[in-house]
């Protein structure tokens, strides 16, 4: 319309009211289109996931804050989860779904006072000491409710009952919940939210609907087996639930870190070999529960078990795991597969063994696994793979060693982008 106006000759598109950031501000000024925000004013948190620096790092992104002037004053990385979102962890089982998930979750909440980690626990499988053994929890924890299991009401109506009585607490206590980050927006200022609240949501595959079984329909429901039209009808009650629980994440930061099976489409004939649901995923894989988790999902990984550690070869007893990132906000980390290395009594995902996996297989060490070196180390600290935790934590300075050689390795990896790419336009006519 200003355009029209203006070859008419009837305004001056110099004023301010007509250039873009003043229609801009006429337009956020009006009731009726309060729902407009520039993204300069939308940058969100991010939560490392501390497993490791690669996977942090897969979860990475960059982005430049300016001056007034428009100029780059710094160059802002951000890593992991973002605040208010989805993450989806599906496999085959016994893969260490549960296992990151609930690490992911409790290296996120122990870092705030007020943050909580709600287990809805759908398979009956959490105890509270596996709970708090994977997510650093002590027992003061438990009686402050720092960590809930609830597995007594599991149904997709008690989760979706759960994620409303979270968002309408926080949304009427706002300022008890509000603090300022650590990371910048844009305009170069810190960045305010609200502190996070983690549900887990074990698993997605295991949800079911709430039946009242003294109806005739409750009694039906109980010798009935579900058919494949109940499976869809039930796909589409979650895509409901989905799109209804996004928004309350966004406004309150409430992280749901959903665990998914990984299933094989089975026709009549057996295997049904079709493509890959979406870029990343495997050929013929699928996941229980409909395509909406998946899709609302900011972060999609798989995981798969890979190879066995045993305590007179490798010091412990453990398994490899290969993460897949399928989806996620960078497109560097998507498809990436990233091994880790799941040490059961060292407390799961080890971030030392996985992060000396990852060196090892870069060049990044020398010596043999009694007695090992970073490469670039100017004092020569040693240490054993066998005991390599344990030697990690007798002497520090090895962490910052390890995260010295790794960091340029990973920035190539994940961060770089072509610095010779330029926006043109194309298809002038």
């Amino acid at each position: 319309k200003v355009y029209r106006e203006k070859k008419k000759g009837m305004y001056d598109m110099s004023k301010k009211e007509y250039t873009l950031q003043g229609i801009y501000e006429d337009m956020v000024s009006t009731q009726k289109a309060d729902i407009l925000r520039s993204k300069t004013d939308d940058v969100k948190v991010y939560y490392k996931t501390k497993l490791t620096p690669i996977i942090d790092y897969a979860l990475a992104y960059q982005y430049h804050s300016y001056d007034d002037d428009f100029n780059p004053i710094d160059e802002i990385t951000v890593m992991g989860i973002r605040e208010g979102s989805q993450t989806l962890i599906y496999g085959k089982e016994s893969s260490s779904k549960s296992t990151m998930a609930m690490q992911i979750a409790g290296n996120i909440a122990r870092s705030f006072p007020l943050s909580q980690v709600y287990i809805f626990d759908t398979e009956r499988s959490w105890s509270l000491q596996r709970a708090m053994e994977l997510g650093r929890f002590d027992i003061r924890d438990i009686d402050n409710h720092k960590l809930v299991i609830e597995d007594t009401k599991t149904t997709l109506e008690d989760f979706q009952d759960l994620m409303s009585t979270i968002y309408d607490y926080k949304r009427k206590h706002r300022d008890i919940f509000t603090y300022t980050s650590e990371i910048k927006d844009f305009k170069g200022n810190y960045i305010q939210t609200l502190q996070p609240t983690i549900v887990l949501l074990d698993s997605i595959a295991s949800l079911t609907e709430r039946v009242n079984y003294d109806t005739k329909a409750g009694e039906k429901a109980m010798t009935e087996i579900e058919s494949q039209p109940d499976k869809t009808r039930f796909a589409g009650k979650i895509t409901t639930v989905w799109k209804k629980i996004l928004p309350w994440q966004e406004e309150t930061n409430i992280i749901l870190i959903s665990i998914n099976q990984d299933k094989t489409k089975i026709g009549m004939d057996g295997p049904m070999f079709q493509g890959a649901e979406i870029m990343g995923m495997k050929q013929n894989s699928t996941t229980p529960g409909g395509r909406m988790p998946r899709f609302l999902a900011n972060i999609q990984i798989e995981t798969s078990a890979s190879g066995k550690f045993k305590e007179e070869e490798d010091g412990f007893n453990g398994f490899g795991v290969k993460v897949n990132v399928v989806k996620n906000r960078n497109n560097l980390g998507a498809g990436k597969v990233i091994p880790l290395i799941n040490d059961p009594k060292g407390g799961g995902i080890s971030y030392v063994r996985s992060s000396l996996a990852f060196c090892k297989e870069n060049g990044l060490l020398i010596g043999n696994k009694n007695k090992m070196r970073f490469v670039n180390d100017p004092e020569k600290n040693y240490f054993s793979m066998m005991n390599a935790p344990t030697d990690f934590r007798l002497n520090r300075n090895l962490y910052t060693i390890m995260h010295t050689e790794m960091k340029p390795l990973l920035e190539t990896m994940f961060l770089k982008k072509d610095e010779t790419f330029a926006v043109e336009e194309e298809g002038e006519y």
